[in-house]
Order: structure tokens, then C-alpha cells, then sequence
């Protein structure tokens, strides 16, 4: 079962994630964004990646972290499927990320995220789950 929802939106991809803790929002995300632009089940674990983001508060963290992470893909050519939180604070994420080089032997591209926004961006707690919903520009 996916990590993540889709969401009515009407232009752009709008998802929801939700898990028991916060560090594991954070990693649904990151999942979600994987998933969407590469499918997880085709990203190997090859090497690891040291990442690490900042921002304001829990949702401008959350956002820089997916950021951060589209960054990898996009500039760097890094896929992700492995998501281990080694820090979380209220204004500071650091993970180490597990995956490989893009190649196109292996992935299909099946959605192209441009951005992360803010449009739209909740996080809340409800009970004993914490929920984020974010949107991307595709």
C-alpha cells in the first residue's frame, strides 16, 4: 500500500501522509515523493546519503526536507527508498537516505515534480497520528 493519498487538486498533486510520530511523517513524505516521480519498488539501496534541512517551524521543515530531497533527484540524479530520521528537532531534520544513482535502464520516470509548495501545506495531530498534506508542482 502506498505511503500517501492523493488529494481533489485541481492543477497541480496534492498528497496526504500520516504516521504515529513526527520523524515518521517526515519519512512518509519523503516516501511519497519517491514513489510518485519513480516507483519505490524499482529504487535499490546502493549507497547512503547524509541529508539534512532546516526551516521555521514543522511545516517549513517539512517542505525544505522534501526539497531537499527533490534537489538530490533532480540536480543530483539520487533516488531515495531508505529513510532513516538520525535527527529531528523543531527546526532542524537530519536523515540518512538510502538509494542509488538514476538510471534509466531501471526507473521510469512516471511523474515529474518540479517543486514543493507551500500551497496548501498542513500539518496536524490528531489523536495518536500525526497527518501532513503538501502540494507539488508538477
Amino acid at each position: 500500500m502506498a505511503p500517501y493519498r492523493f488529494l481533489d487538486h485541481t492543477a497541480d498533486l496534492r498528497i496526504a501522509v500520516e504516521a504515529d510520530t513526527l520523524a515518521g511523517l517526515f519519512v512518509e513524505g519523503a516516501m511519497a515523493i519517491f514513489d510518485v516521480s519513480v516507483g519505490m519498488e524499482s529504487i535499490a539501496v546502493r549507497e547512503f546519503r547524509e541529508v539534512r534541512a532546516s526551516g521555521e517551524d514543522a511545516g517549513d521543515l517539512f517542505v525544505d526536507w522534501l526539497r531537499e530531497l527533490l534537489y538530490l533527484f533532480t540536480g543530483e540524479g539520487m533516488v531515495f527508498s531508505r529513510f532513516e530520521i538520525t535527527l529531528l528537532s523543531e527546526t532542524e531534520i537530519h536523515a540518512r537516505c538510502g538509494g542509488e544513482r538514476f538510471s534509466d535502464r531501471r526507473h521510469d520516470v512516471k511523474c515529474e515534480i518540479k517543486a514543493v509548495t507551500y500551497h496548501g501545506l498542513e500539518i496536524t495531530r490528531s489523536g495518536d497520528k500525526f497527518c501532513a498534506s503538501v502540494v507539488f508542482d508538477i
